[in-house]
């Protein structure tokens, strides 16, 4: 008996390969059956694309449902041929110097039971060094702090006593503006087109016109301030005082500086040593971290008292906080973490980055997690955090003489960093 078999007529599966039973009889003879399994290959292709860029990424490689590693071609695809298996399968994607939000691309993809199919997988790049700028102006250079356009930099010089203006754009210094004695952290006020830099040597807050680019005040401030944040109105500055001031009863304060004034009007204490601050989007709370005690004071601005104190690690010091607010980072420079705190729920999370932390970049690069671009001293290297995945997912490793100060251009496409030893600053780009 001739047999023709075709998918035509049998019922849809919803599953590969389909089993089913045809049944043959000839001149009332007992019926035969016989047993037809219908395979579909077709297929799937993967497409990896940088996100930035828009351009498909050649050598990537690429690993579905277990199969043998392949790489993408230069087109940015691998195409896997007669694919037979469909619904949730393990996709792995991952390429050098790119990350996804566990350093490459990880998890299940849904394939059809039929028709050719294509997967777009979009991978982020990371930041590495592209150039340095260097100018004799720079002497021990500290903190650096970008202007709200990104079109400026301003640069601490904690021997010159001074703060270097560098163009963003073209990455060269172009003004020198004298401050205080030992200027450490600077942070800028757009409200007032203002910069103001702590000078601990000299115990005052340099007030700096962006326009003129000349020092126009100094404000008095307590023992030691090392570093400053501006409330979102514009009128008050908090600033952190690291030693006892003559006469004081606590091993260092935050200044409370009303701008309107020009003078400092309140003193908060906090815990012992303090450092860093931020303060929250909404302007209620500011974070200070505590050197000496290993803890970060919780300071409602509105009582003008501290509320409470939370354990990080061993000498906190340098403090950012996230775009939303809902996260804290704090690098513990006596060892080799950094704390996340959770400012809802209070909750303390360490991620270990290398020995020594210090200055913090925190960007947005991912919608479910911030990335983490941590100054490492004991190596002169920068750590990348991927704070979704809680690992290191690179080093960036030249460039650097120990650095110390990190920050970011608002629209992210710029890092500088400070480097002490060399006076220089390293200009980070993506890859």
């Amino acid at each position: 008996v001739g047999v023709s078999v075709s998918r035509e007529g049998l019922p849809p599966s919803g599953e590969l390969p389909y089993r089913g039973e045809i049944t043959i009889s000839s001149d009332g003879n007992k019926p035969i059956h016989l047993t037809v399994t219908i395979t579909v290959k077709r297929d799937v292709t993967v497409i990896v694309t940088d996100v930035r860029t828009m351009k498909n990424i050649k050598d990537a490689s690429v690993i579905l449902n277990a199969m043998p590693e392949k790489k993408t071609n230069d087109l940015g695809e691998v195409i896997f041929k007669d694919f037979k298996e469909s619904g949730d399968l393990p996709l792995e994607v991952s390429y050098g110097g790119f990350i996804s939000r566990y350093i490459h691309f990880k998890g299940n993809v849904n394939i059809p039971p039929s028709g050719d199919y294509e997967l777009p997988i979009s991978l982020k790049t990371i930041r590495s060094v592209k150039g340095q700028i260097t100018h004799f102006d720079f002497n021990v250079p500290n903190y650096v702090v970008f202007s709200p356009d990104s079109g400026r930099a301003y640069v601490t010089n904690e021997r010159g006593n001074s703060v270097s203006v560098i163009n963003v754009r073209d990455d060269k210094v172009f003004a020198k503006v004298n401050v205080g004695k030992a200027p450490l952290g600077i942070v800028y006020n757009p409200k007032r087109m203002e910069v103001y830099v702590a000078n601990s040597g000299s115990d005052d807050v340099s007030v700096i016109d962006t326009q003129k680019l000349k020092e126009i005040k100094k404000i008095d401030v307590g023992n030691n301030p090392t570093s400053l944040a501006v409330s979102s109105s514009g009128d008050l500055l908090y600033v952190v005082n690291h030693l006892r001031r003559p006469g004081g009863n606590t091993d260092g304060d935050v200044s409370v500086i009303d701008l309107n004034r020009r003078v400092e009007t309140d003193v908060i204490p906090v815990g012992n040593k303090p450092y860093g601050v931020v303060i929250t989007p909404d302007d209620n709370i500011l974070y200070v971290s505590n050197k000496k005690d290993g803890t970060v004071s919780i300071v409602d601005v509105w009582v003008k008292r501290q509320l409470s104190t939370i354990s990080v690690g061993s000498n906190p010091m340098d403090v950012v906080i996230s775009s939303d607010g809902r996260f804290v980072y704090v690098s513990n420079s006596g060892g080799s973490t950094v704390s996340m705190i959770n400012t809802i729920s209070k909750k303390v999370r360490d991620f270990d980055v290398g020995a020594i932390p210090r200055g913090i970049a925190v960007t947005d690069d991912f919608p479910d997690g911030d990335i983490l671009y941590v100054v490492i001293h004991s190596n002169s290297t920068v750590s990348v955090v991927d704070v979704s995945a809680g690992i290191v997912v690179k080093e960036v490793v030249r460039g650097f003489s120990f650095p110390l100060g990190i920050a970011t251009t608002n629209d992210g496409t710029k890092m500088y960093v400070t480097n002490r030893e060399a006076n220089s600053v390293s200009v980070l780009e993506f890859e």
